[in-house]
């Protein structure tokens, strides 16, 4: 690692970020990096990929309750173990008519395995974050949070913007987007436009 590079954790990691980044953009590359810091492979299976997937979850609805939304969580079971998350704005409640018209901005928080050592320590190298979920996709996650938090400060929509964040994406996917369809179904709720930060799907 070269002396540009600035490893999480390390006490020059923010100071880096604050050198380059404004402050919204350098709390989305702290976030993620924390993100990243968790590995949460699900590929292969264990039980210990499911708790750092279900703690990666924890982050990022106490994020997000943080900065006023609120959040419905599936609580785990021996059943349907893997946790999502469906986040939405307080002016705009789940159990609001206008949910109905709502844009969903749709992600996962879980990876497959490292092919190196080192690649859960995440670290900033100019204007990148290295680390393995970086792109794929808890960068995306963490943007999106960010970005609708932003957006309905600035410009109130008139329908909903919610973002449903899965933990079952990267293996047989059954606990994890299906999971919320068939949660939203079951309540009545549909999604009018879905934008999906997965880049590695064309």
């Amino acid at each position: 690692m070269s002396d540009a590079c600035h490893r999480y954790g390390d006490p020059g990691f923010e100071q880096a970020l604050a050198a380059r980044f404004d402050a919204d953009v350098a709390e989305i590359v702290t976030l993620s990096a924390e993100l990243c810091s968790v590995p949460g492979v699900t590929v292969p299976a264990s039980d210990e990929g499911l708790a750092e997937v279900i703690r990666t979850a924890a982050m990022v609805r106490d994020w997000a309750e943080r900065h006023g939304l609120a959040v419905v969580e599936r609580t785990p079971t021996a059943e349907e173990p893997f946790p999502f998350l469906i986040l939405a704005f307080k002016e705009h409640d789940l159990d609001s008519p206008d949910i109905r018209e709502a844009i969903a901005l749709i992600g996962h928080l879980d990876v497959v395995q490292a092919k190196s050592d080192g690649q859960f320590d995440p670290f900033v190298e100019g204007d990148d974050l290295h680390a393995r979920g970086a792109t794929d996709m808890k960068s995306g996650v963490a943007a999106f949070v960010a970005a609708a938090v932003d957006f309905v400060r600035t410009t109130p929509p008139e329908g909903a913007v919610i973002i449903t964040i899965t933990g079952d994406e990267e293996g047989d996917a059954v606990d994890g987007t299906v999971a919320i369809l068939d949660w939203m179904e079951r309540e009545g709720e549909a999604m009018r436009v879905c934008r999906v930060g997965e880049p590695t799907c064309p």
